[in-house]
């Protein structure tokens, strides 16, 4: 019994791996948005990790338990090791393989393999030095056990993945979330192409009760708006697929469904796809795949490299509120004019303001950014205590104005987009700069606002104007002394850039 209890033990692992394997892979399905190539990586970098985890079979017991079943588990461990890593990947990167990002058993999963990969190593080892038979034995009993203690992680993980997918494709998201997905599809003329959208009752905002149609609904409404906002711009997808009060993710590598995408390169240097826009029916694409809020670059896929969209986005921090928005923007609009620009105000859908100022594309991104910060400086000399650029948040008091937005591949939610908040990024004229008020440009209120006004956004593009001039304040700014300031954590070291440390971090010098 013992003898026959050994002789199927080996069998356990590719069992193990297979039964996971096309659980997960039937549950979640082939990701929509995946680069193959990172896969591939993946897959050959796991390679020598489940060789490893493989080998006691071939080595130690060959002969004993027969050349199937080490085949069997030289062909599955790399597979199985590949979903783990995978997993990995999407759980930080959220925008290869979603479906799987729900799954909080990787980072575990991942360290108990890392164990059992030390402890076959010991094993093996022990074995290749073994001088007596109780040497080898523990030697042999530590590979088996490495052996058999990853594949368990391993397929414990796995069947968490494919349970985590179960029950979100039963229930629409996490517990008894509302936004479960109606078994219904309806078809929409949008700007003269029919575009599906399945699950058109699915609710997105459970709490007001608004669905996946009304949505679509809202951006064939005010599709002259919205599409100049976003108009051949690379777009990241922030992606709602449970609704609001449920977990987003972004996707930037555009799915398989998008119908146009243009090539780009991230700041990582890593190239890739984005989805663009040429009409609204590009639009309820988006809305199809659960975005709810468009993201554009501030470039145009016709000159990636030269933003023409200068972004303030201003931002109230703690004890600060959106009348000091107001405030900040006036004070954006006085001195863009001064040097030749015109800005153009709205609602940022939640709680501050975005001023834009069209630009002629002859300029970097770094340029932009620099300009960004240029007028953020001015304007914390104007206001003294109400605007400010610092970066850090324990130093940040007053209305931000974030700089860091005109970087290259930062999206900031473009005019007409929803919120999750429920509201509407709402252009508005400077005259109503002391007035509006933000939290009435609800999705359903949104129409009547439009139907009384139109798009306010209409002239932005004949608007557009030099750099020069806050290029210059860039060059005077040096001439005091402030160089550059942070950039975010995941751009590379820039030149001139101060330490990327909190202050309240920093090693005191001497």
């Amino acid at each position: 019994m013992v003898r026959e209890a050994r002789r199927a033990a080996p069998l356990a692992l590719p069992a193990a791996f297979a039964a996971a394997w096309v659980t997960a892979l039937a549950a979640v399905g082939v990701p929509e948005a995946i680069d193959w190539r990172i896969v591939a990586m993946v897959v050959g970098l796991t390679s020598a990790v489940a060789v490893l985890e493989a080998l006691p079979l071939v080595d130690v017991r060959f002969r004993e338990w027969g050349i199937g079943a080490a085949i069997l588990a030289l062909v599955l461990a790399p597979l199985g090791g590949s979903v783990t890593l995978l997993s990995l990947f999407a759980y930080a990167a959220g925008d290869l393989a979603p479906g799987w990002r729900a799954s909080s058993s990787v980072v575990p999963a991942l360290a108990i393999q890392a164990l059992a990969v030390v402890a076959i190593g010991a094993g093996l080892a022990m074995q290749r030095t073994a001088r007596g038979e109780a040497s080898a034995r523990r030697g042999r009993w530590a590979v088996l056990a490495g052996t058999l203690v990853g594949a368990t992680a391993l397929s414990a993980h796995l069947l968490v993945v494919a349970h985590d997918a179960l029950v979100q494709a039963e229930r629409g998201g996490p517990g008894h979330n509302p936004a479960a997905m109606a078994a219904t599809e309806t078809h929409l003329d949008a700007a003269g192409r029919t575009v599906r959208l399945s699950s058109p009752d699915k609710v997105l905002f459970p709490e007001r009760g608004w669905t996946k149609l009304d949505v679509a609904r809202h951006y064939l409404g005010c599709a002259e708006g919205a599409v100049r906002g976003v108009l051949r711009r690379p777009c990241s997808l922030k992606r709602w697929p449970n609704g609001v009060g449920a977990d987003f993710f972004f996707t930037k590598r555009a799915p398989s469904t998008i119908r146009e995408a243009v090539p780009v390169q991230f700041p990582s240097a890593r190239p890739g796809r984005m989805a663009v826009v040429s009409d609204v029916s590009d639009i309820v694409d988006q809305v199809q795949l659960g975005v709810l809020d468009l993201n554009p670059w501030n470039s145009r896929a016709e000159a990636l490299d030269h933003p023409d969209e200068l972004r303030l986005d201003l931002d109230p921090t703690e004890g600060f509120s959106f009348d000091d928005c107001r405030e900040v923007a006036d004070a954006c609009r006085a001195l863009l004019e001064e040097k030749g620009l015109t800005g153009w105000p709205k609602t940022s859908g939640s709680r501050g303001i975005h001023v834009y100022a069209r630009l002629w594309p002859r300029w970097s991104f770094g340029e932009v950014r620099r300009a960004a910060l240029a007028v953020g400086r001015e304007l914390e000399r104007r206001l003294p205590g109400l605007a400010t650029t610092a970066w850090w948040k324990e130093e940040r008091r007053g209305v931000f104005l974030d700089y860091n937005q005109n970087a290259r591949d930062r999206t900031i939610a473009s005019a007409y987009s929803v919120r999750q908040t429920g509201l509407v990024s709402t252009p508005f004229s400077w005259d109503e700069v002391r007035s509006i008020d933000p939290t009435e440009m609800t999705l359903d209120a949104f129409p009547a606002r439009w139907a009384a006004v139109g798009d306010l956004t209409a002239g932005i593009d004949e608007a557009a104007g030099s750099l020069e001039p806050l290029l210059a304040m860039v060059a005077a700014d040096e001439q005091r002394g402030l160089g550059d300031a942070p950039w975010p954590p995941h751009y590379r070291k820039q030149p001139g850039e101060p330490p990327r440390v909190q202050p309240s971090k920093r090693k005191t010098e001497g």
